[in-house]
């Protein structure tokens, strides 16, 4: 009974030690070795879509015309998101409302991420003329997005020169100021700068600043002789208006 127990013993380890060798390649054994740790990266899954309210309509207000006077003379801070109207969600956040414009804005100009337009526009103009310009905007809340379009109207800073009527003694010295005749918008506050046509000029020893001042001692001319001076705004290059300088001798004036 032990020799068949002894044996039975034997056959076991036997067995164990050739099942243990043949699966040895299977078997590890993990040490935690302290301050070190193994992360595994973590694989980002499909982004659900973004549901949008059906309810939700982005619109013009109705009551609002959509345009926007733009006055060159003045700063501008406009908040386009007055004019849009947001419907279907009762508890409306106008902080989420954004607004966006795929369109250039007029020089000067631009424009934040919540619809606020700021700056001053920098157009040159002739006149009394203004320019229309349609903007598109983009504007988005919580995921319904449309397009919407915004006229935009500019008016330039009224400039109006009248003509002007010098007296002159030559070889005695002369000054006048051409800006006594230059009429400007009253919320104007820029300066006015003149400059002498190419095809004109001025009498002999005459000679004009930039502000329209007029100094010399003029010499050589002929009486009723005349000038045309363009007149610019803010620094433009596009003359505003004009005017023409009639120069006449003492003795021979209007």
């Amino acid at each position: 009974m032990k020799t068949f127990r002894r044996f039975l013993t034997c056959s076991l380890l036997s067995l164990m030690a050739v099942a243990s060798g043949a699966h040895a390649a299977r078997y590890y054994t993990v040490v935690q070795v302290p301050g070190k740790s193994t992360t595994l990266p973590i694989q980002p899954g499909p982004t659900a879509p973004e549901v949008v309210d059906p309810e939700l309509d982005i619109s013009i207000v109705f009551y609002l015309p959509p345009g926007i006077d733009i006055w060159e003379s003045e700063p501008l801070n406009q908040d386009l998101r007055q004019a849009i109207l947001v419907t279907g969600d009762p508890e409306f956040n106008g902080d989420l409302l954004r607004v966006r414009s795929p369109s250039p804005l007029p020089p000067g100009l631009s424009m934040s991420d919540r619809g606020v337009i700021t700056g001053r526009a920098a157009i040159d103009y002739k006149g009394d003329a203004y320019t229309l310009q349609d903007i598109e905007l983009i504007a988005s809340y919580k995921g319904r997005q449309e397009s919407i379009t915004i006229t935009l109207a500019i008016f330039p800073t009224s400039v109006a020169a009248m003509n002007q009527w010098l007296t002159m003694t030559p070889g005695v010295r002369f000054e006048a100021d051409l800006n006594t005749t230059v009429i400007l918008d009253p919320t104007a506050n820029l300066p006015v700068t003149f400059r002498l046509d190419q095809s004109s000029q001025f009498p002999e020893g005459l000679t004009m600043s930039t502000n329209g001042r007029l100094s010399g001692v003029p010499v050589n001319y002929t009486s009723g002789m005349t000038a045309l001076v363009h007149v610019f705004y803010g620094g433009g290059l596009v003359p505003r208006d004009s005017m023409t300088v009639y120069f006449y001798r003492n003795q021979d004036g209007p």
